[in-house]
């Protein structure tokens, strides 16, 4: 059965995806995904759990920065902290899983997108371990 895409025409899905790279692949996205295309697996999944740590080391120094207010949130505290989990989860799953999911959804490379995930759970495995060794040398 034909998908409905855009106004009363029928689409076919090979055509739908076609519209979908169309507008996945724009100009800043476009220099971006060949950027990353042409890096192995390894090395997009080291870059994702990096970016991964940067983004909760952020969030960690805000929040370090909150407990030294001396200010009591009440209500808005809890609306921050939900507000900031879903818009945490945005992120890092946007960082963690838009890639591979471009690459398995419209360039058809599910095998590749698979490793790419796997390296950066490993990668970000790793960064765990670090930072576990290292909080339990320095206390």
């Amino acid at each position: 059965m034909p998908v409905m895409l855009y106004g009363p025409k029928p689409l076919s899905l090979a055509s739908n995806l076609s519209k979908l790279t169309l507008i996945v692949e724009g100009d800043y996205s476009l220099g971006m995904l060949k950027i990353l295309e042409n890096k192995s697996a390894s090395t997009i999944g080291l870059l994702q759990a990096l970016g991964i740590t940067i983004y909760c080391g952020l969030i960690s120094i805000f929040f370090n920065f909150m407990t030294k207010t001396t200010a009591k949130p009440e209500i808005f505290g809890f609306f921050l902290i939900l507000n900031l989990l879903v818009f945490s989860a945005a992120v890092t799953g946007s960082i963690v899983f838009g890639f591979p999911a471009y690459l398995a959804v419209v360039k058809n490379k599910i095998k590749e997108a698979l490793t790419i995930l796997a390296f950066t759970a490993l990668y970000a495995l790793a960064i765990i371990l670090i930072t576990i060794t290292l909080i339990l040398a320095l206390y």
